[in-house]
Order: structure tokens, then sequence, then C-alpha cells
């Protein structure tokens, strides 16, 4: 897995992806904080449903839910999208640099 280097804009680096238990995943840094793709079979429970509606648990809950990302770290069809991100309340993300120095 490539290192999450923080920055104070956004900037899209793919740092890791496979599979998981039988499960396609993607860990995209944006530059100013990282997010967690996992990629869902047609068939899935969660397949189609919005984030709202998927319990699971993660960092700070599913904040995504989408078929497409709008860039393709996993060519894959007929899958359903769902994420998390690390911006989140006491998380560090690259756009506070700032405040901190």
């Amino acid at each position: 897995m490539k290192e999450m280097k923080y920055k104070k804009f956004r900037d899209l680096t793919v740092l890791d992806k496979g599979d998981y238990k039988g499960f396609n995943y993607a860990i995209v840094s944006y530059g100013t904080h990282p997010c967690c793709y996992v990629f869902l079979p047609k068939g899935h429970k969660f397949y189609g449903k919005n984030y709202d509606e998927i319990d699971i648990v993660c960092h700070w809950g599913v904040t995504f839910s989408e078929a497409d990302l709008g860039f393709n770290p996993i060519v894959l069809n007929d899958t359903w999208i769902i994420g998390w991100d690390y911006a989140h309340c006491e998380d560090y993300t690259g756009y506070y640099d700032d405040i901190y120095e």
C-alpha cells in the first residue's frame, strides 16, 4: 500500500486496491484525506441502497453509495459502490495545516 501523504489541495491517488474476503476494494487519497470504497456485486443485500440505509460498522459510518465514483480504480461491471471517508470530527485533514503551523 502506498503511504498517505497529506496535502492542502485535492490530489487523487489510489493507495491500494484488491480483494478482501471476496469483495473488491479501493483505498483512495484525495490529498486532504483518505476514503475507502467497497464494490458490491449485483444481488448483494446493500446493492442499490442509499448510504443512509446501510447499517455496517465502519469509521463514522457509510457516507457514499453510488454506481460510479467518477474515476475507475477497479473496472467492474454491475457493481454498487459504498464507501466512507476519514475527514470527520477529530480526523486529521490536510486542510488544517495552516492552523497548526
